[in-house]
């Protein structure tokens, strides 16, 4: 979906300040109308989930000062630019989470070979080796790659190769390992946020 003018200059503004404090956009969208509208700002530091770093460093992820810090000076800039007309809007910024969305090539490229759900919008063309009644409009899987023009789901022993264009929702879907299982503390990092 084409972005229209404004969430383009909203996006640059976004992408500035929160590179100016370290960290960098992951994704943006305005939601709601009228006095309700809700411009969400998600930003993250983890160098394995920028569109350029492919070093494998986990990193460290934004903290809730850093997402005060983005918050305060995107609020500045846009009380002074005005791109959105002036009008009422509450903007929240935060960490896109573990369950975090997918959109954008680099969002799919960075998650591959983890568990990822999409859901479609028509119905999911199924592989010569499956034989259903009719075929699935939403799969959960391993993200076997990705790039402009579909991806590759493993689901069940299965791959799945899902254009892009069928898309209507991704997003990575943790597994939760089972209680008394050994795992390492501070493995599972909350969602951040702060609000303007």
């Amino acid at each position: 979906m084409q972005e229209s003018k404004t969430l383009q200059r909203v996006r640059e503004m976004a992408t500035e300040v929160a590179d100016r404090e370290g960290c960098f956009l992951y994704d943006l969208e305005l939601v709601g109308q009228g006095r309700g509208r809700v411009l969400r700002v998600y930003i993250d530091k983890d160098s394995t989930s920028t569109p350029e770093n492919d070093s494998g460093d986990p990193g460290t992820g934004a903290s809730v000062d850093d997402c005060a810090n983005v918050s305060r000076g995107l609020g500045l800039m846009l009380d002074v630019e005005e791109p959105l007309g002036g009008e009422a809007y509450e903007l929240e910024v935060s960490t896109p989470g573990l369950e975090r969305t997918l959109k954008q090539t680099w969002h799919f490229e960075k998650a591959v070979g983890q568990n990822v759900q999409i859901s479609a919008n028509a119905e999911i063309p199924c592989p010569e080796s499956v034989q259903v009644r009719k075929a699935p409009k939403s799969l959960t899987g391993v993200l076997k790659s990705a790039d402009d023009e579909a991806i590759e789901l493993e689901s069940q022993d299965v791959v799945w190769v899902v254009p892009r264009t069928l898309i209507h929702k991704a997003k990575i879907k943790y597994v939760f390992e089972h209680p008394g299982a050994n795992k390492p503390k501070g493995n599972k990092r909350q969602k951040k946020k702060a609000k303007r």
